[in-house]
């Protein structure tokens, strides 16, 4: 538009300075064609009046053309003033418009710009938390791992004194369960030796209850036979009552 608009006004500049130019040439020609047909009509003869008299009525069309031709340029100059003044106010405006866009986008960039940083700035400190999160979380795993393997260790080792204490308690109960094992063995040992000799003793102790029944079954069936022996004889009953008091005391066998 101010291309458009400078162009218009240079054309404008030129047409009323060409329009001056040509009034202004006009009226040279005019005037000296005049002063000529004057010149020859004075010189020549009185005649030629009416030849001055349309001379100066030339003359006077001349001046009046020229001022025409004047008053168009005044008309034309003021056109092209009022185009000026308008252009400049286009200008003015454009500029204005052109002013009020630049600061407009100037506005859009400083605050897409500091939107940016913003956003950089949001950024960063977003990573930065990314970053102390993603170590707290290490740290915590890496206590976790440190938990874990102690805990595993301290599992590992009790484990390992619980099964050691085990084998101690189970070869201490061993080594009891064996002496109470071996002292059991020894006193049934005894006790089946004595049972051994207790039976011995038995045995012995009815080999010499059986003698002593077989001696008082010998004894008494004696004692009968004397008894009957003395009761068919009545002397020898009286003539030997301690014979047969002897006889009814039974023998002690021997062993």
């Amino acid at each position: 538009m101010v291309n458009h608009w400078s162009l218009l006004a240079i054309v404008l500049s030129f047409t009323v300075n060409t329009v001056s130019v040509a009034s202004a040439t006009e009226d040279s020609k005019t005037q000296k064609s005049a002063s000529h047909s004057a010149a020859k009509t004075e010189s020549k003869s009185v005649d030629h009046e009416q030849k001055i008299a349309a001379a100066k009525k030339k003359l006077e069309e001349a001046k009046q053309a020229a001022e025409t031709s004047q008053s168009n340029a005044s008309s034309l100059q003021k056109v092209a003033d009022s185009a000026a003044s308008q252009l400049a106010a286009e200008v003015t405006k454009y500029e204005s418009e052109t002013k009020r866009i630049a600061d407009a986008k100037k506005s859009q960039r400083d605050k897409a710009t500091a939107d940016a940083m913003r956003a950089e700035e949001a950024g960063k400190i977003a990573r930065t938390k990314r970053l102390e999160e993603e170590a707290q979380l290490s740290e915590s795993r890496k206590k976790a791992d440190e938990a874990r393997r102690a805990a595993v260790a301290k599992a590992t080792a009790d484990a390992k004194a619980a099964a050691e204490a085990k084998m101690l308690a189970d070869g201490k109960q061993a080594e009891a369960a064996k002496k109470l094992a071996d002292t059991a063995k020894a006193d049934l040992e005894k006790r089946v030796a004595a049972a051994k000799e207790k039976s011995a003793d038995a045995k012995r102790a009815a080999s010499l209850a059986k003698r002593a029944a077989e001696a008082a079954k010998r004894a008494v069936d004696g004692a009968t036979e004397d008894l009957a022996r003395r009761m068919a004889d009545p002397k020898r009953v009286t003539a030997q009552p301690a014979a047969a008091k002897k006889s009814e005391k039974p023998a002690t066998p021997k062993p």
